[in-house]
């Protein structure tokens, strides 16, 4: 016990920009993350509008489910809120959690709301999920940053 205190009085320099390295590259992959959910949410909101000036609420949620069936999103719930409170789809059943972790970054909560030509208004909520190459960027660089902390401090016991 004595010697880890006398490595962190030593050497405490090197492991505190280290850690400082892996939490700015985690807040560079939340702000990536960030990027992405709102390209995945701008094309679903631009699809889901078309699909509401064109038809009516059925294509709406075949097209939310097409989305979810193609892992872009999950946990996608739509509400009727205008002229009355219809619960319309609810896919959450179809995910094992429908919660979301910023240290994890597993994807994003986002609550949109459309509106129809003819004034009823639809409150869209799923949660936007990582491409494949995202979340193996982001393990990667936690696990080189945990092997480089390691490594580091063993070279310097």
């Amino acid at each position: 016990m004595r010697r880890v205190f006398q490595y962190f009085k030593n050497y405490k320099w090197v492991l505190i920009s280290l850690i400082g390295c892996l939490i700015t590259c985690q807040l560079l992959f939340a702000l990536i993350q960030n990027g992405i959910g709102q390209k995945v949410v701008d094309a679903v909101e631009n699809q889901l509008r078309q699909e509401l000036d064109f038809s009516d609420f059925h294509y709406l949620a075949r097209s939310v489910t097409d989305y979810n069936a193609k892992g872009a999103i999950k946990c996608a719930r739509i509400t009727n809120t205008y002229p009355e409170s219809l619960p319309i789809l609810n896919l959450s059943y179809m995910s094992n959690s429908c919660a979301t972790n910023l240290f994890l970054l597993n994807g994003l909560e986002y609550n949109v709301e459309l509106k129809a030509l003819n004034s009823d208004v639809y409150r869209f909520e799923f949660i936007a999920l990582n491409p494949f190459l995202f979340d193996l960027a982001l393990w990667l660089f936690r696990l080189v940053g945990i092997v480089l902390v390691l490594l580091i401090s063993k070279l310097f016991l």
